[in-house]
């Protein structure tokens, strides 16, 4: 899937909604954007996108690439799942993880 025409996610409640494989583009406007608990896995963010603000506690990101987004912080990444293949920015970890089974 992509977010293709998607330009204004602001504030939208994303959580638990299953974003497998999406493609987020940059200049898209996630400010405040909620992804508690969704299923991120194998999305890819394009080199740009800006999350800052953005929630991602209890989020599935095994085989997300988040290497070139702008303003992720490692709090931001509570409680996360995730696997050899997630890419995050450098100097940025989660600040805990989960298993992924559950």
């Amino acid at each position: 899937a992509n977010m293709r025409g998607v330009k204004n996610l602001s504030s939208a409640n994303l959580s638990y909604a299953t974003l497998k494989g999406t493609y987020w583009k940059k200049g898209i406007n996630l400010k405040g954007a909620k992804f508690t608990g969704a299923n991120l896995r194998d999305a890819t963010f394009q080199k740009g996108v800006d999350l800052g603000g953005v929630v991602l506690e209890d989020t599935d990101l095994r085989g997300t690439n988040l290497k070139e987004v702008n303003n992720l912080s490692s709090k931001q990444l509570k409680n996360i799942c995730r696997d050899n293949r997630t890419q995050f920015p450098p100097g940025i970890k989660p600040t805990s993880e989960r298993d992924c089974e559950k």
